[in-house]
């Protein structure tokens, strides 16, 4: 028996689907467009600047996928699974839990990864431009792959959670929103009772960075750049 053969299957269905390469050069069409309608806003920009900017709406916009994608992909894999009563089924035969686990997440996620996948080398024009160093670029690319991830994973865990479509995106959401803004506005509550009971400015800041700060998203988008980087390394260890 093959290791994983449902990932197998779903893989060998999706090279052959006619979407897998439409829906990469879509992702990149958009991405392109994109980058067209910042040069026309943004002309006045040296190239420097506008490298650093396009950089910058590009990968936000490619977080944003990123975050929801979950919601959007795996969010009823399961679910429909369940509904159709066909996820029994699949136990009867010789298939372990997570061979069915990460076959429905191969099936549901490879076109998403695919979009996501596509952009990178448009993001890339940025470096062309000497607004971006590699550096930024790398880590950039490593923490969408991450985030995307994350949240097909919390997407798959919704859909075990309930059957209806719809109920499930919702959970979906709410983990998306959680993955972003849960623990930083915890770590904001925890500031401001350590300000209200006199503790010191240097504790306060050291255990909402180090405590909560590091498990968002957003915190850690924000230090992929140069700038935050320089002054906080230990976001993205060496």
């Amino acid at each position: 028996m093959t290791f994983h053969p449902v990932v197998e299957r779903e893989l060998r269905v999706a090279s052959r689907r006619q979407w897998s390469y439409w829906g990469r050069s879509a992702a990149a069409a958009v991405v392109l467009l994109v980058v067209a309608w910042f040069v026309v806003l943004e002309r006045s920009l040296s190239l420097n600047q506008f490298g650093h900017q396009l950089f910058g709406v590009t990968t936000f916009l490619a977080g944003l996928f990123a975050v929801l994608a979950g919601v959007v992909y795996t969010a009823d894999s399961l679910a429909a699974e369940r509904r159709d009563g066909t996820l029994g089924l699949l136990f009867l035969t010789d298939l372990k839990g997570y061979d069915v686990l990460f076959g429905k997440m191969a099936a549901s996620s490879i076109g998403c990864l695919f979009h996501l996948v596509a952009s990178f080398p448009i993001m890339a024009i940025a470096i062309l431009m000497g607004g971006v160093t590699a550096g930024e670029y790398l880590r950039m690319m490593a923490l969408l792959f991450n985030v995307l991830l994350c949240s097909l994973s919390l997407g798959m865990l919704a859909s075990t959670l309930s059957p209806d479509s719809k109920r499930a995106a919702a959970i979906a959401l709410m983990f998306a929103l959680g993955l972003v803004g849960f623990m930083p506005a915890l770590g904001g509550i925890v500031y401001w009772l350590g300000w209200k009971f006199d503790v010191p400015t240097e504790v306060r800041d050291s255990l909402f960075e180090d405590g909560y700060a590091w498990a968002s998203p957003a915190v850690a988008y924000f230090g992929a750049f140069d700038d935050g980087y320089r002054s906080k390394p230990q976001v993205y260890p060496a």
